[in-house]
Formats: structure tokens, sequence, C-alpha cells
């Protein structure tokens, strides 16, 4: 009977996505240099402490760039990682934008392009959903 039951819970937990949250505020973001108007730049990394493109499951970067002449901020977003352990990498932002990236296909593509987030949305959520295979 627990043989049943070990079997019937495996294929369940896999269809549980790992989720998390970011968020993204230019305030409290470093500013990445190099470029003629700001930049900040967020990553989400799973699992915790991992180091990006080597050890991590999968990682989720947001890219903020403020354009002065009309006070507003555009956004890109990509997902990569391990597409021997990550099928599927789901993003939504505050303003409702969101993408999906499925592995290997689209992994290390943006997928959130310049869309565009006005000051006062800050700070922005970023929910992060990811199935492993």
């Amino acid at each position: 009977m627990a043989f049943i039951a070990v079997k019937y819970l495996e294929p369940t937990a896999k269809g549980v996505p790992i989720t998390g949250v970011a968020y993204i505020d230019p305030e409290f973001s470093p500013e990445k240099p190099g470029y003629d108007h700001p930049v900040t730049w967020i990553v989400y990394k799973y699992p915790e402490g991992c180091k990006a493109k080597s050890t991590c499951d999968f990682y989720v970067s947001v890219n903020l760039h403020y354009y002065p002449s009309t006070n507003k901020y555009k956004v890109w977003v990509y997902a990569d990682g391990d597409s021997n352990r990550i099928r599927e990498v789901k993003v939504q932002l505050c303003t409702g934008h969101s993408a999906t990236w499925k592995f290997p296909e689209d992994k290390g593509k943006n997928k959130i392009n310049g869309k565009t987030i006005s000051p006062d949305e800050f700070p922005c959520t970023v929910y992060i959903m990811a199935w492993e295979k």
C-alpha cells in the first residue's frame, strides 16, 4: 500500500511550481555603469545563493532602464538555467506583462522587451514560477 502512495505522489509533486517574488525599485537597486542613462538590474536565482549560469537551476534577470526625457522606465526580462532540470519559467510584472520560457528552446532569451513602467508603479512586484522536469 505504501508503494502505491509514493508512486502517486511523485508525479503530483513535480507538477507543483517553484514560486518566487522579486521587487524592482530603482531607489534600492544598484546602478550599472557604462550606460548613457540610469540602468538597474535585479536577478532572482534559484536555489538561493547559487551563481547564475553555473550552479543555478534557473534565474530571471530584470534589466530596468530610466529615460529622463520621458520620466519613464522600460524593462527587459530574460530567463536562463539548467534545461536538464527546468522545463518552464513564467514571469509576471506588476504591470500585467508576462512571458513564459520553455526550456531548452527559449532559455537565455529576452521575452519582455522594453515594456514601460511609470515611476508611480514602484516598487514593482515580479512573480516567478518555474516547473521542474
